[in-house]
């Protein structure tokens, strides 16, 4: 009994083995053609070619100064504690160069993001969100960012960046911080 148990185990583990090899051909092969790779984008990608990434976010830093809602036409500042604070850091985000984030709203954030092929989509992730004492508007900045589709950069005296999302009924407004 135990040596019919013993081949069938062996057995399994072969039939295992071989289909995660077919999963893996298949995969292959569908992300592949004969003039390249498919990247996330649907565009086609050269071999030797890297892909390319819009660089206009990374290493920048952003501090949020409104929500705003396109379709209605409003516009809100973020709600802070009424408490003054001895170290007060506005709701913010950082897109650092090895496309990880760190974002603060009374908490901290920690996520990643990608921006797709030299375009204005990006994917923003938050993995990790510490929870002490967030601002009022913690949750909804929280949620928004992981909503967020695309993007916009304004440039000018102050840069500004509008993270859209909720297909672009909505967007999260930021200034760019030189500084801290």
């Amino acid at each position: 009994m135990k040596r019919i148990i013993k081949l069938i185990s062996a057995k399994a583990t072969v039939l295992v083995t071989l289909m995660c090899l077919m999963c893996l051909v298949f995969t292959a092969c569908i992300g592949c053609n004969d003039k390249g790779v498919i990247d996330l984008d649907n565009h086609i990608v050269k071999p030797g070619e890297e892909l390319q990434e819009e660089n206009s976010l990374v290493g920048t830093k952003w501090k949020l100064t409104a929500f705003v809602d396109v379709e209605n036409n409003t516009r809100r500042e973020p709600v802070f504690f009424d408490i003054p604070t001895v170290n007060f850091r506005p709701y913010s985000i950082t897109f650092n160069t090895d496309s990880s984030l760190f974002g603060y709203s009374g908490n901290e954030m920690f996520g990643n993001y990608h921006i797709y092929n030299n375009s204005n989509s990006i994917f923003i992730y938050i993995h990790t969100m510490t929870e002490r004492m967030g601002y009022p508007d913690e949750i909804l900045y929280g949620e928004s960012l992981s909503k967020v589709q695309s993007f916009i950069i304004k440039e000018g005296d102050t840069n500004i960046l509008q993270l859209f999302y909720n297909d672009n009924k909505n967007y999260l407004e930021f200034e760019e911080v030189h500084n801290g």
